[in-house]
This record gives C-alpha cells, structure tokens and sequence, in this order.
C-alpha cells in the first residue's frame, strides 16, 4: 500500500503543477452564438474557437487585425494576443461589428505566467482550472486508490479463510 500512495501522490503533484502550463481557452461557436460570450486571458494565452454548431461561421475582428475565413461544422481556429487590451470580434454570417448579432468580446490582461490565467468557468479554484492532462492524470489516481483498496479488502478475505 505504500507504494501506491507514493505513486498516487506523485501523480497528483503532476496533475496539480504541470497541467496548467498548456492552459488555452475555448469558445464554442454554435448556431448564431459565441459560448462563452465574453472571456478574459492572459496575454500569450491561445484562444480556440470550436464550430460546434450545424452552419459555418466566421471569426472576424471588428477592427480587422484578424479574420478566421469560412470554417464549417468542426472546424477549428485559434490566435493568441500579445498585447493586452479588449477586442470585439463577430461572425460575418451571423452578426456584425459593433456588437451586432453573433458576436463577442476578448479581454487581455497582462502577461501569462501565473496559474489559472484563462479561467472563464465562471469562479472556482483549484482543479476547476487544470485542464483535461490533470483529468488523466486524476483518472489514473483514481484508478491506484481503487486498485490498492481491491487489494487490501481481496487479502483481508483471504486472510479470514486461512
């Protein structure tokens, strides 16, 4: 048991400090919306806008310094701001600049390097922010912890038999 929980903390160490290196931030672009609307990142952070909707759409700066092109249904598209300030972006199908229709708002703040810089889940701390390599890496935790209780209750049985 106690090289299971040996494991178990290395793994939960990774999954705590070595996750949020990748952190990105995803917008859903489904049927005449953008989801999250509105979203805060860190400069140098990557944004990913997913097509998860039926009809293309377009993902295109109201003051032009980016433009996506047609993406279709599964498509995906990402760019990263360097400078902070507030960018307003809209769908050309779908929306208009100025906050017209399918539409929405990017807002850089300084430089990345802290934790949990892109967070748009709406509040939370902790593993809220780690991402999906922490979600396997708490997978395969779970999976010693199960593992090392099977076995410890498996020789408790067999144990009484004797």
């Amino acid at each position: 048991m106690r090289r299971v929980g040996s494991a178990a903390a290395a793994l939960l160490v990774v999954a705590l400090t070595a996750a949020p290196a990748g952190a990105k931030t995803v917008v859903s672009a489904v049927d005449d919306a953008f989801e999250p609307e509105s979203i805060t990142v860190r400069a140098g952070e990557p944004i990913v806008w997913t097509m998860d909707g039926d009809n293309p759409h377009t993902v295109t700066a109201d003051d032009g310094s980016f433009d996506s092109g047609t993406l279709d249904p599964g498509d995906t598209f990402d760019t990263t701001f360097a400078d902070p300030g507030t960018y307003d972006y809209y769908c050309a199908f779908h929306g208009a600049a100025g906050g017209i229709g399918m539409s929405g708002t990017i807002t850089v703040s300084g430089s990345s390097g802290g934790p949990g810089g892109g967070d748009t889940s709406g509040g939370g701390a902790g593993l809220a922010q780690t991402g999906p390599a922490a979600t396997v890496v708490l997978a395969g935790l779970w999976s010693l912890v199960v593992g090392a209780c099977a076995r410890a209750r498996a020789r408790r049985l067999s144990a009484r038999h004797r």
